[in-house]
Formats: C-alpha cells, sequence, structure tokens
C-alpha cells in the first residue's frame, strides 16, 4: 500500500507500551506518523519513546476513553490490547 496518500498520518496504538507495540510505535514515528500510545499501564519516563503522545485509561472504563479520545482522529489503528495471565 502506498502510504504517501495518507495526508494526515496518526496512528493509534492500542496496548502500545509491550514489546510488539514498542516496536510498532517506533515503526511509526520514523515512517512519519504522529503516535498516539492508549495503554492502562504508565511507563517509566526513561522507557517512553520521544515523540510518541501516551494516553493512559483502561478499555473497560468507557467515561474515561470517550474523554480521553474526544477530539482525536486516527488514520489508522493497530489493536494489540490483550490480558495475560502469568499464574499457573
Amino acid at each position: 500500500m502506498n502510504e504517501s496518500k495518507f495526508k494526515n498520518k496518526k496512528l493509534l496504538i492500542v496496548g502500545g507500551t509491550g514489546f510488539i507495540g514498542s516496536f510498532a510505535a517506533r515503526h511509526g514515528v520514523k515512517n512519519g506518523y504522529e503516535v498516539s500510545v492508549l495503554s492502562r499501564n504508565d511507563l517509566k519516563k526513561s522507557e517512553k519513546i520521544k515523540n510518541v503522545e501516551y494516553l493512559l485509561t483502561d478499555l473497560i472504563e468507557y467515561n474515561n476513553l470517550s474523554g480521553i479520545l474526544k477530539n482525536k482522529n486516527f488514520s489508522h489503528v493497530i489493536n494489540l490490547s490483550g490480558e495475560i495471565n502469568h499464574s499457573d
């Protein structure tokens, strides 16, 4: 796909603080996207990627989610959200 046809390249990565999400965010910034990451997990300042907007909320908190995304438009969305349970 020819990505140059998108004038406003705005990328939202849901669940973007994990291994794959961080890679996608870096790749988006490198390719000229305005990148926003939506996550319920906050990162240390040293772990945050330069030029990425971090939006913090849980997807099930509709009122928070609605408020955070109000007046935001994205040309692309990547959903990497999920629940991980490492218990036995």
